[in-house]
């Protein structure tokens, strides 16, 4: 049987920066990846690096409950389509429960003839940690419940009293978890591919978490105290944005906005296209190697009701808008001004 590893974790934790590593260590040797994505654009597929095996892209849905059936049809497909593969890694959606996911490798029969699951990991954002609240934080302990490895990632942006602090919270609901410390997800390969580290009974008890993702405004019969209930936006429009400007509205979105991430293209940039990622307010905006043929957008995901999806598309469509050549004394007013309201540009 092929060995497969799940990688789970919460929305912005470092999956996808993760998975790229792993590829990155792989030296030519063929893994099958399948990434998990909301929305109508595949941000994460388009994320990902390429790798030496195939790479599918699941859409519209969460593998942990809606698509599972697409999960089981499509990893086959995949294996018979590649019988040379040496293994597959699934990158789970930041709000699916692992439990469900890791059972439809274990309880379905075609399955378990072609692949076994050795190893589930759940990489885990030391900052973002404490302030996640109710099914969220719920979700996020769940992940780590289900792992028989625990990466506490982006420990250079935390003190050690909040990784102790953070180590402890997790340590009093789950009585035993193999934890290494990361930054920027930089673990050795031989610790993430496992041989033959899961077992079935790591699974945590009780029913699975249930996630909801409707576009904003859709009515849902669902209470978030039962469900976590989140809003999805996408934002297709290609660009080029004003570069300042967009990293303006995206730090400045409500704090019930989870996730925000895509590629675009920036004014006087050329044809390059740049990765856009904020996870709760650190916003990070870099070159991301891809072509001219990638798929570019924004994706946003909310709790119910944080998003004025109005008012947020009136203010990226303001940030297309191409910037007027300013005078020398306007350009020195202008750039006086954003010193003193956004300090932290500097």
């Amino acid at each position: 049987p092929l060995p497969c590893y799940l990688l789970t974790g919460i929305l912005g934790a470092g999956k996808t920066t993760l998975l790229n590593h792993i590829l990155s260590e792989l030296k030519g040797r063929r893994f099958g990846v399948v990434v998990n994505e909301f929305g109508q654009i595949d941000v994460d597929g388009e994320l990902v690096e390429t790798g030496n095996g195939p790479q599918l892209s699941l859409a519209n849905g969460c593998i942990c409950c809606t698509i599972r059936d697409d999960l089981e049809n499509s990893v086959i497909e995949m294996l018979e389509n590649n019988p040379d593969l040496e293994g597959l890694i699934v990158e789970a959606s930041g709000v699916a429960d692992p439990q469900p996911v890791a059972n439809t490798f274990i309880l379905s029969e075609r399955l378990r003839k072609l692949t076994r699951l050795d190893s589930v990991v759940a990489v885990v954002d030391l900052e973002a940690f404490p302030q996640l609240r109710g099914q969220h934080a719920f979700l996020a302990r769940r992940q780590v419940a289900a792992s028989d490895l625990v990466l506490f990632n982006k420990r250079d942006l935390v003190s050690p009293e909040q990784l102790k602090s953070v180590r402890s919270s997790l340590e009093s609901w789950v009585s035993s978890i193999r934890v290494v410390e990361c930054s920027q997800a930089k673990v050795p390969l031989e610790l993430v591919l496992g041989e033959s580290r899961f077992q079935v009974d790591q699974l945590p008890d009780g029913e699975a978490v249930e996630v909801h993702v409707h576009e904003p405004g859709d009515s849902c019969q669902h209470h978030s105290e039962d469900h976590l209930v989140l809003d999805k936006f996408a934002y297709p429009e290609p660009g080029p944005f004003q570069a300042r400007l967009l990293a303006s509205i995206l730090k400045n979105l409500p704090l019930g906005v989870f996730r925000a991430k895509g590629l675009v293209k920036l004014f006087g940039e050329g044809e390059d296209i740049f990765s856009v990622q904020l996870c709760g307010t650190r916003l990070d905006i870099r070159p991301s190697g891809k072509t001219e043929s990638a798929q570019t957008g924004l994706v946003f995901l909310a709790e119910s009701g944080a998003l004025e999806i109005k008012e947020l598309t009136n203010k990226l469509d303001k940030a297309k808008e191409e910037p007027t050549e300013l005078s020398p004394s306007e350009a020195l007013a202008e750039k006086v001004k954003r010193i003193l309201s956004e300090a932290e540009a500097l």
